[in-house]
């Protein structure tokens, strides 16, 4: 097959795997950052309430977690693209419903895993227009990709379902 030609594989199908990918994507990396400080807070009640210790932990999860994309860009030249995608899709799955699940430490170690899972999905679109995309068509491609990728968060944003606002409504506690 020629550069940017793979078969089975059309363009329009390639265009809505990568824009299901990069909405989704953008959508759950935007809920979960933007809440995740309140959710340390909830989970974490009974270890700390102090608003710079929960900053610091946070930032070590966001630190330990983004350390993810190098472990899969190293992956993606030796793993399928299609199995790795979907482990670490599945992986997201398993660790968010373990964090929904468990409080104190274990929330934090469930919180570290689902956010390196939520890391770890960010090189795959860039990997499948290198992949799958001709080069004369990449730079329209990664910019069609970025486009639906900020206006999905933003869309998340503006929708009026702020992340936190769920985690108030469960707890009964007030924005710090």
């Amino acid at each position: 097959a020629a550069v940017g030609q793979h078969p089975g594989l059309s363009v329009p199908k390639l265009l809505l795997i990568m824009t299901v990918a990069a909405s989704s994507g953008s959508m759950l990396f935007n809920f979960s950052t933007n809440s995740n400080y309140e959710l340390l807070s909830s989970k974490f009640a009974g270890i700390s309430q102090d608003p710079a210790q929960i900053g610091f932990y946070l930032a070590l999860v966001y630190v330990l977690a983004s350390l993810t994309q190098l472990l899969v860009g190293h992956l993606l030249d030796k793993v399928a693209l299609k199995t790795l995608y979907r482990s670490v899709i599945v992986a997201q799955f398993i660790t968010l419903l373990l964090a929904n699940s468990v409080q104190g430490w274990w929330f934090y170690l469930a919180q570290l895993l689902f956010m390196a899972a939520i890391f770890g999905a960010i090189p795959f679109t860039d990997a499948m227009v290198v992949r799958f995309v001709d080069d004369a068509m990449r730079s329209r491609v990664s910019g069609m990709r970025l486009a639906v990728a900020l206006g999905a968060s933003s869309l998340a944003m503006l929708s009026g379902v702020q992340p936190s606002t769920l985690v108030i409504e469960r707890t009964g506690r007030g924005l710090l």
